[in-house]
């Protein structure tokens, strides 16, 4: 590979650097009982729940129709009434 390929690799692939260089640090800090999984579960654990999940949804719509209504109206601590 020439100089210019690896570069424009490089420049391709550094905007993902960070974002997985934490999930890794997280899912290692979860299994070296650093983190304790009950504060915050580790990255696998919560995408097998993920799949889980999907596989007891009715329909696939079902799941996605609640992602997207969550996505279009988050709601913080703030909006729960006392």
């Amino acid at each position: 590979m020439s100089n210019t390929t690896l570069h424009k690799l490089a420049l391709r692939a550094a905007p993902w650097a960070l974002p997985l260089g934490l999930l890794a640090a997280w899912q290692l800090a979860v299994a070296s009982g650093w983190l304790s999984s009950r504060i915050l579960p580790a990255p696998s654990a919560v995408l097998a729940a993920g799949f889980e999940l999907s596989e007891l949804a009715p329909e696939p719509s079902d799941l996605e129709r609640l992602f997207f209504r969550s996505l279009a109206h988050p709601r913080s601590p703030r909006d729960r009434a006392p």
